[in-house]
C-alpha cells in the first residue's frame, strides 16, 4: 500500500505540517528533527543518500521507521544475519539492541519518518561483524 505524506499527518499531531527545528548531517544521513511527541519520543525525517560505510551498529533508543520515498536493503544481525528490504509504505521497529547496517540504496535518496526514544544506552559499533 503506497502511503502519501498526509497519511502520516495524524501520527505527527501538532508537528504537522513539517517544520524542522534542528538539522544535522552525519555523512550521507541528514536528520531533520521535527520535535518531541506527546509520548516523549522524538519525530525525525531521515534522508539517506548512500549506504552505511562503517561497521554494523546499534542505537541508543528504540525506533519506529516508516518508509516515505525510496527503497533500501538492511542487514540485520538480530537474532541472526539476514537481509531485509524496506520501501515506501513499509513500517518496522528497530530495538536499541538490534545490530544492523544499511547495505544498499535502490534510489538516489531514501526518506523515512522515524519516531525515536527514550534514550536507554550508548551507541555501539561492531567492527568484528565486518
Amino acid at each position: 500500500m503506497k502511503r502519501t505524506a498526509t497519511y502520516y499527518a495524524p501520527l505527527l499531531g501538532n508537528l504537522w505540517p513539517v517544520r524542522p527545528f534542528k538539522v544535522e548531517q552525519f555523512g550521507p544521513l541528514t536528520k531533520y528533527t521535527l520535535g518531541e511527541m506527546p509520548d516523549g519520543r522524538w519525530a525525525m525525517l531521515h534522508r539517506l543518500t548512500e549506504a552505511d560505510a562503517g561497521s554494523p551498529h546499534d542505537h541508543p533508543c528504540d525506533m519506529e521507521s516508516h518508509g516515505i520515498h525510496g527503497s533500501y536493503c538492511e542487514q540485520v544481525f538480530c537474532p541472526g544475519p539476514m537481509f531485509k528490504l524496506w520501501g515506501p509504505g513499509s513500517s518496522h521497529h528497530i530495538g536499541a539492541d538490534c545490530i544492523h547496517r544499511i547495505t544498499k540504496l535502490y534510489n538516489e535518496e531514501v526518506w523515512t519518518l522515524v519516531f525515536a526514544g527514550p534514550v536507554v544506552r550508548q551507541w555501539k559499533h561492531y567492527p568484528e561483524l565486518g
